[in-house]
């Protein structure tokens, strides 16, 4: 019974120093594997934070660009001349924007409050003027003089042509099938369209299409 109880001791000793060994181990590990995660997760947050002020800055030279090409009074005046209304494909046929910048343009303004957000029966996005009347007249636009250019092609071969191809034409087509300059097919087009000979209308990829009435009729 002596022998016994030395033994059971000793066995006691020999389990507690071992599970203390695993306990000391076991908190090194997690204690490691704690550091580890926050050291990637400090990283990740430094990564995300460089991430967001490389895209602000992007954003914000893209904007400067556009708003160094038009100023919003520009646009507004565009859109008091439309009742207070305007779209992208308006504001690009208007302008030297392209369907992206005019795009881009309208909704910096819509976040700076100049603009409200409508849809028209076709589902399209419309801009209203938060405030349609200016306070004060805004001074006309200061058009660059143009010389007199006699344009190379008639009214009536420019319908014929829009007949030709089921009463539509783009810039570039009529550019390409009347051998004139870009500007001097744009010219001729939005005279038409003054004159209301075309209607206007933009595609789902900003292409504005110079549409002639009835041309079925005209065959």
């Amino acid at each position: 019974m002596s022998n016994v109880l030395p033994f059971h001791k000793a066995k006691v000793r020999f389990y507690s120093k071992n599970i203390l060994i695993f306990a000391k181990q076991t908190m090194f590990f997690t204690q490691t594997y704690c550091t580890m995660i926050t050291i990637l997760l400090i990283f990740m947050a430094f990564l995300a934070l460089g991430g967001g002020i490389y895209l602000f800055a992007i954003e914000h030279e893209r904007n400067a660009q556009i708003n160094a090409k038009i100023s919003d009074q520009e646009v507004m005046r565009i859109a008091r001349e439309n009742n207070g209304r305007v779209n992208v494909g308006l504001l690009a046929q208007k302008t030297m924007l392209d369907f992206t910048e005019a795009e881009r343009k309208l909704y910096i303004m819509l976040s700076e409050g100049i603009f409200l957000h409508e849809y028209d029966e076709n589902y399209q996005p419309v801009f209203v003027l938060t405030n349609p009347l200016p306070s004060r007249p805004l001074p006309p636009k200061a058009l660059p003089a143009r010389p007199s250019v006699v344009l190379p092609i008639s009214d009536s071969e420019v319908i014929a042509m829009a007949v030709a191809h089921k009463g539509k034409l783009t810039t570039p087509l009529l550019c390409m099938k009347a051998k004139l300059q870009y500007d001097e097919a744009k010219t001729v087009l939005e005279r038409l369209q003054q004159k209301g000979v075309f209607e206007v209308e933009v595609n789902e990829k900003g292409t504005i299409i110079y549409l002639l009435p009835d041309w079925d009729m005209m065959e």
